[in-house]
């Protein structure tokens, strides 16, 4: 689902409220969005957060790319109501075609997957470093039991898991679990348990 304004965000957010789900998350910085590569900034996070949080009283996490500024959209992120964030949504990426030399996929895209966990692992590190204290959930590259363990070791609540579910998605799922609670211990919450109120979306 997509929506071009705060106001429209926050009213898909109190629809969705009305179907019964627990708890939401606010993609507003994904590249592959018609306005994602504009750059994002504090103010904007804080008016898509604030516009939400007056609608709806879930838990809400706000997804946020790493890079430049993170540090000051997680404060406008909490400033504006969040529960936790999520990071990272996707970063700028680009192909080039070697038979023309052009850019693939109509230019620059949303860049995700095991190539970005090193940039995630150290982002949640510094946030935790700085003295950020809500939950965060770690995204990109996900696809074993290590992964997962890496993200906790360095401060996040939760891992996502996507791109590897789209092969034997239950399989692919019951695997990194089991896998998680190899490394961790099998009294450690994993992902697919239930976090904490406000921990998860």
């Amino acid at each position: 689902m997509h929506a071009d304004s705060p106001a429209e965000l926050a009213a898909l957010a109190k629809d969705v409220e009305a179907t019964g789900c627990r708890a939401l998350e606010l993609g507003i910085s994904c590249l592959n969005e018609e306005d994602g590569l504009d750059d994002d900034n504090p103010d904007r996070v804080y008016a898509y957060t604030a516009e939400t949080r007056g609608r709806t009283g879930l838990p809400i996490a706000v997804k946020l790319a790493i890079g430049e500024g993170l540090h000051d959209r997680v404060r406008a992120a909490i400033a504006g109501g969040a529960d936790a964030i999520t990071v990272s949504d996707t970063i700028a990426g680009a192909a080039v075609s070697p038979a023309t030399g052009d850019l693939e996929l109509g230019g620059v895209f949303g860049y995700s997957g095991p190539g970005i966990k090193p940039l995630v692992l150290a982002a949640i590190w510094q946030l935790r470093r700085r003295g950020f204290e809500l939950p965060i959930l770690a995204s990109g590259g996900v696809g074993g039991g290590r992964d997962v363990a890496d993200y906790l070791a360095v401060g996040a609540n939760a891992a996502q898991v996507y791109t590897a579910l789209h092969t034997d998605m239950y399989d692919t799922l019951q695997r990194i679990l089991a896998e998680t609670r190899d490394l961790v211990g099998p009294g450690s919450r994993t992902p697919a348990e239930p976090a904490p109120q406000g921990a998860t979306a």
